[in-house]
């Protein structure tokens, strides 16, 4: 007899989001959809990254995943319970990494009162432990965040994201705003300390998708144009991947050796979705 297949750790099924459109004399009845049908899953442990232009429905999905706003449509299922239920009884086992690090923090908190945020009361102690584990000296803890760098902002809201001990990360353009070289670093952060964790990598670079990510959703206009998965060879059969690989800006790690075209040609297999 078969051994049934365990059921995801996260999984989308039929999701639909709309809002209505506004015109220059207020609001109109018409609504507008920003997500189309979508569904997918997430394996835990796996890096899922969600990769389309601005306005294709990244973030609106993410926050629906995140329980900060409700679909019109469709289900959320974490290991199988519907979200809203496994998020009551998993408290901060959902984290997010915000794009725009300056206000993610509150300005007259220092870096320990930061981090202490994510601890939900449970003392300053893990501090320490939470700046070595992503790669910051504990002798930043009493620094105001005008008093760090873009990269080091952005590692203790991650710091924050991990101390409440997350099993899902959602990053969302978490690397965008910064230096091509800080990202690098950041991104070999995440590689680090990914652990058990599943992480929804949301981004519209294919090249920094491609150095993190198991398996890529590409978002096209609110659909779920595709899926490509990483972790075998094959050829760029889609011309909306191709597009993304044509525009991708080469940096170099220990990860990339070669321009992007060609590590993404080597790296990934396609699955159409028709």
């Amino acid at each position: 007899m078969p051994v049934p297949e365990a059921a995801p750790f996260l999984a989308v099924r039929n999701l639909c989001k709309s809002y209505p459109e506004r015109s220059q004399f207020g609001w109109r009845r018409r609504m507008r959809p920003v997500l189309k049908d979508i569904s997918f899953s997430l394996r835990r442990g796996e890096v899922l990254g969600l990769l389309g232009e601005s306005g294709s429905g990244k973030s609106t999905l993410s926050r629906c995943i995140l329980g900060l706003e409700e679909p019109d449509s469709g289900e959320i299922l974490f290991e199988g319970q519907a979200a809203h239920r496994w998020r009551a009884t998993h408290a901060g086992r959902c984290s997010v990494v915000f794009q725009d690090y300056v206000t993610s923090v509150n300005p007259a908190f220092c870096v320990r009162d930061i981090i202490a945020e994510g601890l939900r009361g449970r003392g300053t102690d893990a501090v320490s432990s939470l700046l070595e584990r992503v790669q910051l000296s504990p002798d930043l803890a009493e620094r105001l965040p005008h008093q760090l760098s873009g990269g080091q902002l952005q590692r203790v809201c991650i710091a924050r994201a991990l101390a409440s001990k997350p099993a899902f990360l959602v990053f969302d353009e978490a690397l965008s705003s910064l230096d091509v070289s800080v990202q690098t670093q950041v991104l070999e952060l995440l590689r680090a300390i990914r652990g058990e964790m599943s992480y929804l990598f949301i981004t519209h670079d294919i090249q920094v998708a491609a150095l993190l990510c198991d398996r890529l959703l590409l978002l096209h206009n609110g659909k779920l144009e595709d899926t490509v998965d990483l972790s075998c060879g094959g050829a760029l059969s889609s011309p909306y991947l191709r597009e993304f690989v044509d525009s991708a800006v080469v940096f170099s790690s220990e990860y990339a050796a070669k321009d992007a075209a060609e590590y993404v040609a080597d790296a990934v297999s396609w699955e159409s979705r028709t």
